[in-house]
Parts: structure tokens; C-alpha cells; sequence
């Protein structure tokens, strides 16, 4: 075997790891001054077709050092003793595979990098790269904690720098079933491999016991149906055994399918959805389609429900290192920050109904009041008054309810788990019409013309006709369907997973234009001449000018409030902090924060009319009220289980309750 290489620009070699066909170094780059690693392959020498390859290879790979989660390539060549050697980025951090020495990831952590290395995988495939030894060692962790894809490529490089009776060097627990009977790797064998990955992330081991002999293990990965994983939300665990199947066209379609259905499962749960990032600038559709059917050779997970149909996780638990409480393990629900905010608006000139999802970070910063320097803070603690506001009706729903929107004789909810729109009549609190939907519907907005539904695996926007109760229009959209906003001219939608607002226009039903704020979106409202938008990963409120449909200005609130819920009228901007329990004030014709105010505890839906604001505090199961003269909670009212959305007028203000499947009708003005 060479010994240590010596290669012109490179020192303070130290051997750090040691592969099939190559040794890694920590190097000195001396041009730049920078550490990096250095993979020297061990083989003598490239013959000149080797060498094209290799060359043809590195330049692949090169040209993916783009995408934030490959490990970018800085250099490559042959030491004079005619070796070939990659140069990369140094992650200090290690990888997931090194994590798992400490037991098996919390699945939101699992997800997260399932995605993004999805995104990697899709964008090397789309230049006709496979990667072909996919596996937790390298999957390496980023400076910012991102997940990033090692050795991307290697075994392609590996491979031409083979004789042509060498071998490639794979790791069998995580090698598809196609090859190991001798087909040629390509796409969708890399799609099992990260499936297989996920499997070990998850569950602390691969798939398959690897103990026997070589025969022994090949023999399970060809014949064994794919194992159940255990402890994880059944969603998930369908997605994983879809991706083990022994079949390749059972698998998802692709790397960029695998990433859309694990974006799925986030939003189901109410995380903050991973960008699936595939081209720069690529404005493809980035939304889950509905799940394939699981591979039946084996026993699925205990009656895994549809992907499509958001749910609450059956319990969030500790340890995750991404935004929503973890898992979904037996704590008590909601014991970590989650989810979805609502906002209503009420415009000057036009009555607007707005409702917006909040996909949250979950999770508390803790240390932090999330109060703004600028702010006046409330120095009142919520309380009850004698005279509070009273629950009068609690009708039932469909499953899941998020939304709810008024018009002037009837109340819209939206039901994330069936799919559908209820219509109750405002005169008998009764439901009248039920209407099916696009897959997995979040966000609602409701106009005296029209009834606007945001499907969030879909991708696209359903209009109703409140006038038959039919979807008489389905709208296309790029990104995830977040909060929707709405007039009888425009309806604006916000993009939870591409940091884009889109404007459909009413009259036509087709997208008129798209403008990019940059981070995650989820509450919108809009005010005569302008459009607010909040941003949870940011901690920031953007102003968009609807004459120009240009960001005219970014109010940082702080990512320790995670802005939610936007509500607006003429002369106030409320946004919902879910992560500090407040609701902040912010003055549209300055865009000053003027007063924060302390709520019950997880705040989604934010709705006001004008001289009150209505604060949805889902951990609490309360409405909290709070008077717009004094920036004062002058009431906290019960109203069930898990409070989402709210929308409220003078007369009447009306909550949904997402665990019982209901809606709560509240006399705000009692005696």
C-alpha cells in the first residue's frame, strides 16, 4: 500500500478516516489557508480511459458543489505517483453516522435531512450522477446543522479509477435488491438506498440483520419483506417501507418523490416543511403529491393513515433538533410548541376574511421575553372578566379542523384530515353542506363571491361558489398553499415552503403573479395597499406594496416570537408570536412595533374587528380578547380542545377545535 501522498499545495496532512479504495486526510490548503479533506483513492495508476472518466466524473461532481447539501468539491487530480484525489470541504461537525452511537434520531431530525439530501440526490440525478453508496457515514453534518452529502459521486470515481475487472466498494446493508442481482445501479436504486438510510436514522440499525455470512445478508435484502419501524408516526414509517420496495417502480419515482412525500409528512405534523431544493431558482412545484400504496409483500405499520390529511402527532417527544417537538411519542399533546395560525382581516374599504397557517418551529427559546426594544409591553396578565364573552354553540365538523371564515350567512371550515370544506348556517349553527377539496387543505379565505381553500399536497387552490357549494375553479401553484388572503378582486397566497406570495386573480382564476420574500411563509392579511406576510423561521413580518408587488419592508420581530397568525385592519397589524405566547401590534402606516401583548400559551389564530382581537391559545384551549383602545386582554374564554383558527365580527366570533373536530360559536358581547 502508498504511504502518505505528497501533493504541491497541500500540508499538515493527518489521516482521519479510512474507506473500500481511499484514505481521507485533514489538509492544509496553503492558496487559501483553509482546512479541508482529501480522499487519496487507493489504486496505482489510470489507464488513459480510466482517466477520462475520472475527469468526467469530478467534473459531475464539481458541478454540484452549488447546492447547499453536497459536500462541495474544491479541487481533484493525480499525485505524482499517479493516484487519483478528491479535495473537499471540511466538516468538523461528522456525520449521522456517527450520531447514531447515541441512539437512534428523533424523527423530525431524521425527516429534515431526509429531505434535504433527497434534494441533493434529485439534483445530481437530473446531471446524470448517481451517487451509489448511500448511507449514514456520509451523510456529514453542515456548520448551520444542515445535512450534507458526502462522497457524492465517490463511487463512480471509484469505480473508473477500477481496472475493468475491479469492483466498487458498497456498503450491502443499504445496496438495492436490483443490484445485488446484477442490474445496473441507476435512480431508483439511489431512492432505496436513501430510504434504507432513513430506516437506520430512525431505528437505530439497517433494515436487514447483517449478522452471517455475506450470503446470509444478501438473502434477506432479496427475500425478506421490509422490517415495520417502531416509534415513529405511521405516515412516515409508510413512506420508508415504500422506499424498501423490492420492486423498483414501487418505490417513490424518483428521489425528488421521495423528498415531496417526507415535505408531507412534515406538514402533517405540523413542522416546518424543508425546502427540496432540486435546480437554483427552480420554480417547480415543490408539494407532496399523495402517497403510493404501500408495499403489501410485508406487514405495514399498524393502519398507517393516508399521507394526505394533515394530523396532529399523537405526542411530541424531547430531544429533537428541528423545529417541531419531535416525535410523535406519548407525551401529553401539545407539550412542545406546534402549529397552525389563523388570521382573519377586516379591510377598510372591502370586508376581507383572512386565514393563515402557521407550520411552526416547535420548540421554546428559552431565555428569551421576545418583547421588542421598541415595543410597550403589557404589563396585564390574561385574565377572565366578570362579564366574558360566552359559548353558545359547538357543532360538529369534519376531521381535523383548521380554518374557519365567516360571511355575512354562513361560517367555513376547513378539515385538513378528510379533505373537505363544512358550511354551517349562521341561523341554525348547523352544517349544511359538506365539500370535498383538494388533498390535505390548510389554508381558507372567504370572500361574499367566492370561498378561496389552500390544498397543501395538492398544490394548487380550490374556489367554491358559496351561491351552489361547488368547486368551480382548481389553481396550479408552485409552491405549498399556506395562509390565503382575499378580496373580491385578488386572492394572495403564501408559500410555506419556497418564501413566495402569489397572486391569483379573481376574475379569471389564474396565477397573475409571483413575488419572492426569501424564508418560509405562513400568515397573510391584507390592508387596502398592502399585503403582510409572517415568516416563523425569520422572525420577521414583511410589508408588500399591492400597487408595485415589490417587499417594501421586513419588520424583525425575532425568531424567539416565530411570527404566526396575521390580522389587519385599518390602523393595526396583529401578528401572533406562537414560540412567546403574544400577540404584537404594529403600526401599518410606520411599520413601528407599538405594543406587545401576553396571551395564553401557544398562540395560533389572531382575528380582529376592528375594536377587538381574537387570540386562539391552542395549548390552553381558550380565546383570549383583548381590546384594541388599551392593547389589554380584557377576557379569556374556554372553548374546547385545541383552538385554531378564529374569525370574528361584532355580533359573533366562532373558533375551531381541532382534537374533537368541532366548531365553537361564541356571544361576544354577553348581558
Amino acid at each position: 500500500m502508498a504511504g502518505q501522498p505528497r501533493i504541491d499545495g497541500y500540508t499538515s496532512l493527518e489521516r482521519i478516516a479510512r474507506g473500500g479504495f481511499g484514505t481521507v486526510y485533514r489538509a492544509r490548503q496553503e492558496r487559501f489557508g483553509r482546512v479541508v479533506a482529501l480522499k487519496v483513492l487507493d489504486v496505482e495508476a489510470l489507464d488513459d480511459d480510466a482517466r477520462r472518466r475520472f475527469e468526467r466524473e469530478c467534473v459531475a461532481m464539481g458541478g454540484l458543489s452549488w447546492h447547499p447539501n453536497v459536500v462541495a468539491l474544491h479541487d481533484s487530480g493525480l499525485t505524482p505517483d499517479g493516484r487519483p484525489y478528491l479535495v473537499m470541504e471540511y466538516l468538523e461537525a461528522g456525520s449521522l453516522g456517527d450520531r447514531l452511537s447515541q441512539g437512534p434520531l428523533a424523527w423530525p431530525h431524521a425527516v429534515r435531512a431526509g429531505v434535504e439530501v433527497a434534494g441533493a440526490l434529485g439534483a445530481s440525478h437530473a446531471a446524470g450522477t448517481l451517487h451509489r453508496d448511500l448511507k449514514p457515514e456520509n451523510l456529514l453534518v453542515g456548520p448551520f446543522g444542515e445535512t450534507k452529502l458526502g462522497d457524492f459521486g465517490i463511487a463512480a470515481v471509484e469505480g473508473a479509477a477500477r481496472t475493468a475487472g475491479g469492483a466498487i466498494s458498497l456498503t450491502i446493508a443499504h445496496v438495492a435488491p436490483e443490484v445485488l442481482r446484477g442490474e445496473e445501479p441507476d435512480e431508483q436504486s439511489d431512492v432505496y438506498a436513501l430510504a434504507s438510510t432513513l430506516h437506520t436514522l430512525l431505528a437505530g440499525e439497517p433494515p436487514y440483520d447483517n449478522s452471517g455470512t455475506l450470503g446470509d445478508v444478501i438473502a434477506r435484502v432479496l427475500h425478506t419483506p421490509p422490517p415495520r419501524l417502531d416509534r415513529v408516526p405511521d405516515d412516515l414509517a409508510a413512506v420508508v417501507h415504500r422506499g424498501l420496495a423490492k420492486d423498483p417502480s414501487a418505490r417513490p419515482a424518483g428521489a425528488a418523490a421521495l423528498g415531496r412525500a417526507l415535505q408531507g409528512v412534515q406538514a402533517t405534523h405540523r413542522h416546518p416543511v424543508t425546502a427540496l431544493r432540486l435546480t437554483p431558482g427552480s420554480d417547480e412545484p415543490l408539494v407532496p403529491p399523495p402517497p403510493a400504496p404501500v408495499d403489501t409483500t410485508a406487514p405495514p405499520p399498524p393502519a398507517p393513515p393516508p399521507v394526505e390529511g394533515p394530523r396532529r402527532p399523537a405526542a411530541p417527544a424531547p430531544g429533537g433538533t428541528m423545529a417541531p417537538g419531535p416525535p410523535s411519542r406519548p407525551t401529553p399533546p401539545w407539550a412542545t410548541p406546534l402549529i397552525i395560525g389563523i388570521a382573519a382581516v377586516t379591510g377598510v374599504a372591502v370586508m376581507v376574511v383572512v386565514v393563515a397557517v402557521a407550520i411552526m418551529m416547535l420548540g421554546r427559546y428559552a431565555g428569551s421575553d421576545g418583547t421588542p426594544s421598541s415595543a410597550s409591553t403589557s404589563d396585564d396578565t390574561p385574565g377572565t372578566t366578570a362579564a366574558a364573552p360566552s359559548v353558545t354553540a359547538t357543532v360538529a365538523v369534519g376531521a381535523g379542523p383548521e380554518q374557519v371564515a365567516l360571511t355575512d350567512d354562513a361560517v367555513w371550515v376547513v378539515n385538513s384530515e378528510d379533505a373537505t370544506v363544512s358550511r354551517i348556517d349562521l341561523t341554525t349553527d348547523e352544517v349544511v353542506a359538506t365539500i370535498a377539496v383538494g388533498t390535505s387543505p390548510f389554508g381558507l379565505a372567504a370572500t361574499e363571491g367566492a370561498v378561496w381553500v389552500g390544498n397543501s399536497e395538492a398544490g394548487t387552490v380550490s374556489r367554491i361558489d358559496p351561491a351552489t357549494d361547488d368547486v368551480v375553479a382548481t389553481i396550479t401553484l408552485r409552491s405549498f398553499p399556506g395562509g390565503i388572503a382575499a378580496d373580491e378582486d385578488d386572492v394572495w397566497v403564501a408559500g410555506f415552503d419556497d418564501g413566495s406570495v402569489t397572486r391569483i386573480d379573481a376574475t379569471t382564476n389564474r396565477v397573475a403573479g409571483i413575488i419572492d420574500v426569501g424564508s418560509p411563509l405562513n400568515g397573510i392579511a391584507l390592508t387596502e395597499d398592502a399585503v403582510w406576510v409572517a415568516s416563523p423561521s425569520a422572525g420577521t413580518v414583511t410589508r408588500i406594496d399591492r400597487a408595485t408587488e415589490q417587499v417594501a419592508a421586513t419588520i424583525d420581530l425575532g425568531i424567539d416570537v416565530q411570527p404566526n397568525g396575521v390580522t389587519a385592519s385599518a390602523d393595526a397589524v396583529w401578528v401572533s408570536g406562537f414560540a412567546n405566547d403574544s400577540v404584537t401590534r404594529i403600526d401599518p402606516a410606520t411599520d413601528d412595533v407599538v405594543a406587545t401583548v401576553e396571551v395564553g400559551n401557544q398562540v395560533n389564530g389572531v382575528a380582529t374587528t376592528g375594536t377587538k382581537v381574537w387570540v386562539a391559545n391552542q395549548a390552553d384551549g381558550t380565546l383570549s380578547e383583548i381590546d384594541v383602545a388599551t392593547n389589554e386582554v380584557v377576557a379569556t374564554v374556554d372553548v374546547g380542545d385545541t383552538p385554531n383558527g378564529v374569525d370574528a365580527t361584532d355580533e359573533v366570533v366562532w373558533t375551531t377545535n381541532f382534537q374533537p373536530g368541532t366548531a365553537t360559536r361564541l356571544d361576544p358581547t354577553p348581558g
